[in-house]
C-alpha cells in the first residue's frame, strides 16, 4: 500500500493567506484545498505566505463579511511565481 504524500493545506476563507504543510501522511482532510508538490513544502509554503500571494488575492478574490477572502481554487490556481537558481523567498 503507498501512503499519500505530504501535502499543504488552507482553509477556502481566510483573512490573509495561511497554507500550512501537513506531515500526517496517513491522514485525510475534510474541508479546503490541498497542494500535491514533490519538491521543497517548506519553500512553497513561504512562498504562498507572502505578500505576493496575500496582494493577489486581496486583488482578484471575492470579499466576505469582516474583510474575509476566498482562497478558492479558482483564485489561487493561477497564482505563478518565478523560480530561479538559488532563489531566495
Amino acid at each position: 500500500m503507498v501512503l499519500p504524500l505530504k501535502k499543504i493545506l488552507t482553509s477556502p476563507i481566510n483573512l490573509k493567506p495561511k497554507f500550512i504543510v501537513w506531515n500526517k501522511k496517513d491522514y485525510s482532510f475534510y474541508a479546503g484545498y490541498c497542494i500535491k508538490y514533490q519538491g521543497d513544502l517548506n519553500w512553497l509554503v513561504d512562498v504562498l505566505n507572502s505578500y505576493d500571494m496575500e496582494f493577489c488575492i486581496k486583488t482578484i478574490s471575492r470579499n466576505y463579511q469582516n474583510n474575509y477572502k476566498s482562497f478558492a481554487k479558482s483564485f489561487i490556481q493561477n497564482f505563478s511565481i518565478e523560480i530561479r537558481d538559488n532563489a531566495c523567498f
